[in-house]
């Protein structure tokens, strides 16, 4: 069946969707739309990372902080969400133009700086530290559980399938308002088409990918590069 259809997916810097994913549902917690996300998220944190912590196993945190502070408040979404499926051949209009995050990528919030904030791997209370979260997201038994599998942080290339659906067109979020536009006109949906942040305004996540980054261990990096291989390298991303 969906040879008759449009297919197309938007897809992101790995690395940004991911720092993205985590300011916005986890790092900020004055929304309450990130309730579930920080109380489930928080839950298995306690159980698969700090009970191991505390057993000796330890969570390695070379940059000491426990996340990024300030920086202008919360990012929007995780990145792509849903499958992509467009349109079918036989008419039916726009079938959901998803796929590009939740919350889209726009800086919500207050100002404030950018630096690293609290210090050491260790958290106290209920946050949850990027480097914990990148412990908690990439086992090292390969086995995720459904809440590691959300979709706002998934690998895409598990999430959208694009070896097993024949895509006939993969849209980057670093050039959405042209790629999007383009696609909507090749959907025969031109009067849909939409303003976004123009590209010489980088989103958060991008201008402060480093600066998580330099939160991690030489492992955690290694498992994080490991969990989203596939994703840099379909994609035409930059190993960092």
């Amino acid at each position: 069946m969906l040879r008759t259809y449009k297919k197309f997916v938007f897809v992101r810097h790995p690395l940004d969707r991911l720092v993205s994913a985590y300011r916005d549902k986890l790092e900020t917690r004055d929304q309450l739309s990130t309730f579930d996300f920080h109380k489930n998220v928080l839950e298995e944190v306690k159980r698969m990372v700090r009970r191991r912590e505390e057993s000796g196993g330890g969570v390695g945190n070379s940059g000491g902080g426990g996340g990024v502070s300030g920086g202008g408040g919360s990012e929007g979404g995780g990145g792509v969400s849903g499958g992509g499926v467009g349109v079918g051949s036989n008419g039916g209009g726009v079938g959901g133009v998803g796929g590009v995050g939740s919350n889209g990528d726009g800086v919500s919030g207050g100002a404030g700086g950018s630096g690293v904030s609290g210090g050491g791997g260790g958290v106290s209370g209920d946050n949850v530290t990027f480097t914990e979260f990148v412990e908690w997201l990439t086992p090292t038994n390969g086995t995720w559980t459904q809440t590691q599998r959300n979709e706002h942080w998934r690998p895409v290339f598990d999430l959208c399938a694009p070896c097993a659906v024949q895509y006939d067109a993969i849209g980057k979020y670093e050039h959405l308002q042209e790629e999007m536009n383009a696609t909507l006109h090749w959907l025969g949906a031109g009067e849909y088409s939409q303003r976004f942040p123009a590209p010489d305004r980088p989103s958060f996540a991008a201008s402060h990918r480093s600066t998580y980054l330099r939160l991690l261990s030489s492992s955690h990096r290694i498992r994080l590069l490991r969990t989203y291989l596939l994703d840099f390298l379909l994609f035409g991303y930059a190993m960092p």
